[in-house]
């Protein structure tokens, strides 16, 4: 869903009698799984509707709408913890994630916000990198630096990954 606020440990391991393993313990909770649970809770377990409620709501609306995408446990963790919950940073939070998706939309779609397409875009970033790099044909494959350039390249991925 995106990056935590510092002071949280989205890895504390959920403890035995916690929400996540009295109903998902060997299950990968999804927002699905997690619609499907509450609907089938009885008014006896209105406290753990309350908290799933709560999981679904933030979810939907600050993460994915995608109901198949696996619900972080920490968020488990922390309705489970309610003075955590209500001492949690959510504007920090949402603030991140909207950082987050604006870099990686911007990254992966500038072309279409300069109005070029992405082969003139990749055009344009080999002659402004320079370098003595020279541009091949029409197709942009380049004569010298080609090994750089796919170097280059991964780079781009994995700083999108640790993001």
């Amino acid at each position: 869903m995106g990056p935590l606020p510092q002071g949280f440990n989205k890895k504390k391991v959920p403890e035995e009698g916690s929400l996540l393993n009295r109903h998902f313990k060997d299950k990968r909770p999804t927002a699905d799984l997690l619609y499907a649970t509450i609907k089938r809770l009885t008014s006896d377990e209105g406290e753990d509707v309350l908290k799933m409620a709560s999981i679904f709501m933030i979810s939907q609306f600050f993460g994915t709408d995608d109901g198949r995408k696996a619900i972080p446990r920490w968020m488990f963790a922390l309705v489970d913890d309610e003075e955590a919950f209500k001492k949690f940073p959510w504007g920090s939070y949402i603030y991140s994630i909207t950082l987050f998706w604006l870099k990686r939309f911007t990254q992966k779609h500038v072309h279409t916000l300069r109005g070029t397409t992405k082969e003139e875009e990749k055009k344009k970033e080999v002659v402004e990198r320079g370098g003595g790099r020279e541009i091949k044909g029409e197709d942009g494959e380049e004569e010298d630096g080609e090994e750089e350039n796919e170097e280059d390249e991964h780079e781009d991925e994995n700083k999108e990954t640790e993001i």
